[in-house]
Parts: structure tokens; C-alpha cells; sequence
């Protein structure tokens, strides 16, 4: 079942913030009034992706060691490996993620 973990208005466009959710920690990424959410740590060395350069190609960089994650399919263009996604839904304003 969906959880609200924030309002739209609390992400920056064109950034982040890091949420709790299931026991985890949330990067959660906004463009315009799209949100995607990933795992907010790096699988390199931990690094919080949330902290990262969102890149025009909806690409985040680790501001760490530079790995670099597909925010909207959690996958590396770059290295091996991936952070895990989370269905994202925005209604009236606020944003809800699910496994």
C-alpha cells in the first residue's frame, strides 16, 4: 500500500530530498511534477545519492566516487550493479511511494 512520505512542494525541481520508508532510507528526485524514488545510498561505498547531481539525462551522480544511477530504473550506465526503485504517485499535492 502506498505511503505519503512528503508534499510536492517540499522537493526542489531539479532535486532531492532522502525520506524513511519500510525500514529504509528514500532519495526521492523531482522534475517538474514527476517524482522518482531509489535507495538513498550508494552500493559503492554508501555514499547518499540524495546529495548527488541530477544529471539532464535523469542520471544522479554520487557525490562519493562519482557512480552514476538511472533514477527512473535504478540501473548504472556506468558500473555494475543498481539501487532499487520505488513506485512513485503524486496526488493532490503530496507524494506516496510503494515496493
Amino acid at each position: 500500500m502506498p505511503e505519503i512520505v512528503a508534499s510536492l512542494s517540499e522537493i526542489p525541481d531539479g532535486g532531492s530530498i532522502r525520506r524513511p520508508f519500510a525500514g529504509r532510507e528514500v532519495a526521492l528526485f523531482r522534475k517538474g511534477d514527476v517524482v522518482h524514488a531509489i535507495d538513498a545510498q550508494c552500493p559503492h561505498r554508501g555514499g547518499p545519492l540524495d546529495g548527488g547531481d541530477l544529471e539532464d539525462d535523469c542520471v544522479v551522480v554520487c557525490p562519493w566516487h562519482g557512480w552514476r544511477f538511472d533514477i527512473r530504473t535504478g540501473k548504472s550506465p556506468t558500473h555494475p550493479g543498481q539501487v532499487r526503485c520505488y513506485k512513485v504517485t503524486v496526488a493532490d499535492g503530496k507524494v506516496a511511494i510503494a515496493e
